[in-house]
This record gives structure tokens, C-alpha cells and sequence, in this order.
């Protein structure tokens, strides 16, 4: 079986009737992953061989999923911490996302050698029947949920900020699926779920793991419906692109749901105004609109900064 149709496994349709079976797909991902582990065609694994060509298959197998482990750990948890505690002020979160996803994007293309150049260019997904409906019914659901939530609990804040502010709304629209959604696909479902496969296999576990990751980073909002919402969009965004390893695909579905929650009144969770966190402006109800509102005491004046940087 190939590196390809290894990364295919996961959520692949399944048996002779056409439908989805998650048993034989189970057995399909551990089959992978145990096949990929023995073939051991894993360039880290390689390099450790290099080091130290005494070392048996299992030894090295071991040292590789041990620093991909610490890896993991300081990529995903260890850096959002970092910025949750502010330990560099210097560092803004919008340039290091960038930063990082120009760097694993051109890792991706020019120095992973199995890594299948086409999910960068994959757009059939859009044209494809079953892959839209197992996009849009779940949206419309959540959709309709979200809303309800709004208008039970805030109902001032239902669709406020489209019809108060149009013209930043119209601008949020744009700017956030190209600025924030696309580099938080590259780093949180291209490289993660390529880079990490090996640690964490094939299967239900890979994709949890890249869900949780996606929704861990947003502890620098410091709120749990931050955390809450965006696991949960983590595990949508992270099976779309299992099933269609289209980064284009994933990235609409999360600009899709960003772009309802910040329309429909639950944005003010989920905006990073730059410096810090949405924390104070969520809990003193100085956020509107979906904008995280920083208010500064100014001698005998009040002034007001805003930021339109979504960042879920």
C-alpha cells in the first residue's frame, strides 16, 4: 500500500453498498498504520539509522515517536502557553501563524518527499454531491443551533454586527478566510496530520489529536467558549480533510462556520485584538459585534481601540 492511499484510509467510504463503515475503516487505519511503521520509509527514522547504525528497527522507531512526542507537545501546546502567560510581549500571534505556515507549506512541498503535493491543489470535493451534503447539512444544523443560542441568551446581539457595522463586517468576510483560515489549515490539518501520523497512526486517534490541538491553541482568547467551539470545529474541519484531503475544501468549511459566528453574534469569543487576549473585553461586556473592544483609561478620557483579527 502506498504513502497516499495510507493517508486515504481514514473516513474513506466504504464497502460494497456504497455506504460508510466505520469498522472496516478502523481496520483499514490500523492496517496502514502498522504497514507504514514496518516498512519504515520514515525519513526521521532514517536519519536516527545515520546517527547510529547499530540501532535495531524497534530502537529507532521508539527515539522517532519519542521526539515527534516532544515536538508535538512543544508545537501545540507548548507555544500556545507561551502566549496564553505572555512570556514575550514582543510576540504577535497573526505573525507567528504566517510565519509558520509559510515555513511547514514550503517543508510540505519541497521536503517531504511522500507528502501528497496535490491536497494543495485538490478542488474536486467542491463538485462532488456527497462531500458537499456531509458539509452543509451538519453546517445547517450547528447553524441553526448557534442561532437559537443567540437569540435566547443575548438576543441583542443577534446579527448586531452586520447590521450596525456592514462595511467592517463586509471587510471581516474577506480578510478572515484568507488571512486566518488558510494559514491555520496548512498548520493544523496539512502538516499535523502528515507530519504526525507516525506517532499517532492512521486513525480515530490522529484525528482526535488534531482536533484538540486546533482547539487548545485557542486558550489565548482565555475563555472556554473559544476552546469549546473551535474543538468542536476541529473535529469537523479535521474529518473533511481526512475524507478529502483537499486543503481548500477544509478551509471553506472553517471560513464558512467563522464567518456565521461572527455574523450571528458569538464572534466577541473569538477575536485577538493584537496584544492580549479577548479575556477582559468577553467578561466586562466591552466586546460588540464580534469586535474585541479595549477600553483605556486615559486621564479623564475613555478611549476605545478596535480590532477586526478574527483568529478562530
Amino acid at each position: 500500500m502506498n504513502s497516499t492511499t495510507e493517508r486515504n484510509a481514514p473516513f474513506a467510504s466504504g464497502d460494497c453498498h456504497g455506504r460508510t463503515d466505520i469498522a472496516v475503516a478502523s481496520a483499514a487505519m490500523c492496517s496502514a498504520s502498522a504497514s507504514s511503521d514496518s516498512a519504515s520509509n520514515w525519513r526521521l527514522e532514517e536519519i536516527i539509522r545515520e546517527w547510529s547504525p547499530r540501532l535495531s528497527d524497534r530502537t529507532a522507531t521508539r527515539l522517532a515517536k519519542t521526539y515527534l512526542a516532544v515536538e508535538f507537545a512543544a508545537f501545540y501546546i507548548g507555544i500556545p502557553l507561551v502566549i496564553f502567560f505572555d512570556v514575550f510581549p514582543w510576540l504577535n500571534p497573526f505573525v507567528l501563524m504566517w510565519t509558520t505556515a509559510f515555513g511547514v507549506a514550503a517543508w510540505l512541498w519541497w521536503g517531504a518527499a511522500d507528502f501528497d503535493r496535490g491536497e494543495f491543489t485538490r478542488f474536486r470535493p467542491f463538485i462532488e454531491r456527497n462531500a458537499l451534503l456531509r458539509l452543509f447539512v451538519p453546517f445547517s444544523l450547528l447553524a441553526i443551533s448557534l442561532t437559537i443560542v443567540v437569540l435566547l441568551t443575548t438576543p441583542e446581539s443577534l446579527f448586531r454586527f452586520p447590521k450596525e457595522k456592514p462595511l467592517v463586517w463586509a471587510l471581516v468576510m474577506i480578510a478572515y478566510p484568507l488571512l486566518s483560515v488558510l494559514p491555520q489549515t496548512v498548520v493544523f490539518r496539512a502538516f499535523l496530520l502528515y507530519r504526525y501520523r507516525t506517532l499517532f497512526g492512521n486513525g480515530n486517534l490522529l484525528w482526535i489529536c488534531g482536533a484538540m490541538a486546533f482547539g487548545f491553541v485557542h486558550i489565548i482568547f482565555r475563555n472556554p467558549i473559544a476552546i469549546g467551539l473551535t474543538a468542536i470545529g476541529g473535529l469537523l474541519f479535521t474529518a473533511t480533510y481526512l475524507r478529502t484531503r483537499s486543503i481548500w475544501f477544509s478551509a471553506f468549511e472553517h471560513a464558512l462556520y467563522g464567518c456565521w459566528i461572527f455574523t450571528v453574534g458569538w464572534g466577541m469569543y473569538l477575536f485577538y485584538d493584537g496584544n492580549t487576549a479577548s479575556e477582559s473585553a468577553a467578561s466586562s461586556g466591552d466586546a460588540h459585534y464580534g469586535m474585541v473592544v479595549d477600553a483605556e483609561e486615559d486621564s479623564d478620557e475613555r478611549s476605545l481601540h478596535t480590532s477586526i483579527i478574527p483568529g478562530s
